[in-house]
């Protein structure tokens, strides 16, 4: 059986080089790949596989849509149980805030423009809740008053808003009943800078 001596001195440093050199290559390709697995094209790879940010304009949008369609729904309730629309029931309350006022100036308020305005008072006169009456110093201008029948329906008229939308508010702070408002008076102000102004919209029952 032939005879296996130990290394010699020399065959050990030898192979610790060769080790130390093999570890140091190993450490560096490791170095490498994880770099690669970090960044690709200076991105690093965990924002590559993020989801993209949605854009603001259709989160606006689609909110701006299911309120206008949730109002839409809420109107036609208020019709078939209390015999009056949304818009209409937003006017007589106008009306009686200020009692007597012109078709101009519940156009502001309301923000519907005076020739839509003009069919809600015809229906809101039929139903006798409101009267047109002339102005005696200037016969060409018109005032539209609200009635006694028209007080006593809006004080017990139900909330404009959907019922759901309107207990949620009274459950909520001041504060944040405020910045709600707010927040959506800046909606319409932003609008309004593009000259949209009046939002009335003649496919829509008034």
């Amino acid at each position: 059986m032939p005879i296996k001596f130990p290394d010699t001195e020399n065959d050990i440093h030898d192979k610790e080089i060769m080790t130390d050199s093999g570890q140091q290559n190993f450490a560096l390709e490791d170095t490498k790949i994880a770099a690669e697995n970090i960044f690709v094209g200076e991105i690093p790879l965990e924002e590559t596989n993020a989801a993209p940010v949605e854009r603001y304009d259709l989160r606006i949008m689609r909110s701006l849509r299911q309120i206008t369609r949730s109002v839409d729904i809420h109107s036609r309730q208020l019709s078939q149980k209390y015999d009056i629309t949304a818009p209409q029931l937003v006017t007589l309350l106008s009306i009686v805030n200020s009692y007597s006022t012109t078709i101009a100036n519940i156009a502001k308020d309301v923000h519907l423009s005076p020739s839509t305005l003009v069919g809600i008072v015809d229906r809101l006169e039929r139903k006798g809740l409101v009267r047109r009456d002339r102005s005696t110093s200037d016969r060409r201008q018109v005032y539209i008053t609200i009635t006694p029948k028209g007080v006593e329906f809006a004080d017990s008229a139900p909330s404009p808003l959907q019922e759901t939308l309107s207990q949620a508010l009274i459950e909520l702070s001041e504060l944040e009943q405020s910045s709600i408002a707010l927040s959506l008076e800046r909606v319409v102000e932003l609008m309004d800078k593009d000259g949209i102004g009046y939002t009335g919209n003649g496919n829509t029952k008034k």
